[in-house]
């Protein structure tokens, strides 16, 4: 269940920009929350994430290539909202101890 909080997480902000989800809400994340490749992915999404436009578009192509057979079990993943995400977020924060 964990492995699919993390790709639903992680869905949400790679598919942001094509479903017009608003990204005002993005925030940063501990990658050291995410195993596997999930980990590189969610170090790319905090480099998007401190832009200014914070436009993911281009990193979820880039994974593509990179990691391909994790970006397609993020694929097959609903994204979220931000403030969904977020509350998944915390909730991988507390199962881990609230530090990393």
């Amino acid at each position: 269940m964990n492995v699919n909080i993390q790709r639903a997480i992680l869905s949400t902000f790679l598919w942001s920009n094509d479903l017009d989800i608003d990204t005002k809400d993005a925030f940063i994340l501990n990658p050291h929350l995410f195993t596997g490749d999930r980990y590189l992915i969610a170090s790319k999404v905090n480099e998007a994430t401190q832009t200014h436009d914070k436009f993911y578009g281009l990193l979820n192509l880039e994974l593509e290539n990179v990691s391909p057979q994790e970006w397609l079990e993020i694929s097959t993943q609903t994204p979220l909202s931000f403030s969904f995400a977020k509350k998944y977020y915390d909730k991988l924060t507390e199962n881990r101890g609230g530090s990393v």
